[in-house]
C-alpha cells in the first residue's frame, strides 16, 4: 500500500447524500460521530476520546450505495487520474468540507469477524483488553477489509481499513467474476472512499512491548463494492481515492501530514 499522489482541496458544492454528524453525551456537545446516507445515520465512526479504543459500527443507514451510473461506468474500467474531468465527477459524491484527496494502490484482504486477522478480536484487545462488561471485543457488525499495516516506531503502528457500505451478501456473483477477469487482463480499475484519521492511546498500559499508538485510517466505500471484493479474492492490485476529512478525526492536522508522509513513503 503506497499513496501515489495526494492535494489538499475544499468541496464548497455537493450534491452528495453523505453527511458527517456528531451527537453529545453527558455534559459533552460533541460526543458520538457518524457517517450518515440521506441524513440516517450509517456508521458509528467512534468519540471524540483519544484514550478509548478505535471502533466503527454499521447502523441501519448503511444499506445503499451512493455513487451515480456514469461514474460507476467510469471507474470500472480504468485508472482515475486526479486532474481529470472524471475526478471532478467523483467530488460530487463528497460532502462539503475540506479533505486530503490521496490516489493509492491497495490489495485488501478480506476480514471475517473473530479470526486472527481481525483487528477487534486481537490488536485491540492486546493494547485495551477485552470490554469489562460483556467479555467480548468489539462487534462492528459488518465484514470488513484491512490493507498493509506499518510500523511507524516501536511504541506507533497504522492500521488501515476498508469498510462496504453494504454487506457482502448484497454483491452479485456475476459482477464479481467480470472484474476477476478484468484483473487477470491486468486492468486495474478504481473505488471511491471517503475516510478519516484516528489517533488512539490507552490511557494505561502496563507491558511496554504492546504498541501504544493505534493511528487508525478508516475508508468508508462510495463506489467499488464488487471490484474491491474481487480484488481481494484474487490478490491483485486496485486503485483507491479516498477523501480524507481534514474535519472529522481525532487527530492533529500535523499528525494527518506525518500518516501521509508515511504512506508516500511506503510506509
Amino acid at each position: 500500500m503506497k499513496i501515489e499522489e495526494v492535494f489538499k482541496t475544499e468541496i464548497k458544492e455537493s450534491n452528495s447524500i453523505l453527511s458527517f454528524q456528531t451527537t453529545g453525551g453527558g455534559s459533552w456537545e460533541v460526543w458520538d460521530r457518524f457517517i450518515a446516507i440521506d441524513g440516517k445515520q450509517a456508521y458509528h465512526i467512534g468519540n471524540i476520546c483519544g484514550t478509548c479504543n478505535f471502533f466503527f459500527e454499521r447502523m441501519e443507514g448503511a444499506n445503499q450505495k451512493v455513487s451515480q451510473k456514469s461514474i460507476l461506468e467510469t471507474l470500472s474500467n480504468d485508472i482515475i487520474e486526479l486532474n481529470s474531468n472524471e475526478y471532478m465527477e467523483i467530488e460530487k459524491l463528497i460532502p462539503k468540507g475540506n479533505y486530503y484527496v490521496l490516489k493509492i494502490r491497495i490489495v485488501p484482504r478480506y476480514v471475517q469477524l473473530g479470526t486472527a486477522d481481525d483487528y477487534f478480536s486481537n490488536e485491540q484487545i492486546e493494547a485495551w483488553g477485552i470490554d469489562g462488561f460483556w467479555g467480548l471485543p468489539h462487534y462492528p457488525k459488518t465484514n470488513y477489509y484491512r490493507m498493509e499495516d506499518y510500523q511507524v516506531n516501536k511504541t506507533s503502528k497504522i492500521y488501515n481499513f476498508l469498510i462496504p457500505m453494504v454487506p457482502s451478501s448484497w454483491l452479485d456473483d456475476k459482477t464479481i467474476k467480470d472484474y476477476e477477469i478484468k484483473f487477470s487482463n491486468s486492468i486495474i480499475p478504481t473505488a471511491i472512499a471517503i475516510s478519516h484519521l484516528d489517533v488512539k492511546e490507552p490511557a494505561v498500559y502496563s507491558d511496554e512491548t504492546v504498541l501504544s499508538e493505534h493511528i487508525c485510517f478508516a475508508n468508508y466505500l462510495i463506489d467499488g463494492h464488487h471490484k474491491i471484493f474481487a480484488s481481494s479474492q484474487v490478490g491483485k492490485e486496485i486503485s483507491l481515492i479516498s477523501f480524507l476529512s481534514v474535519d472529522n478525526n481525532i487527530a492533529s492536522e500535523e499528525d494527518i501530514k506525518n500518516f501521509i508522509g508515511n504512506l508516500s513513503n511506503g510506509g
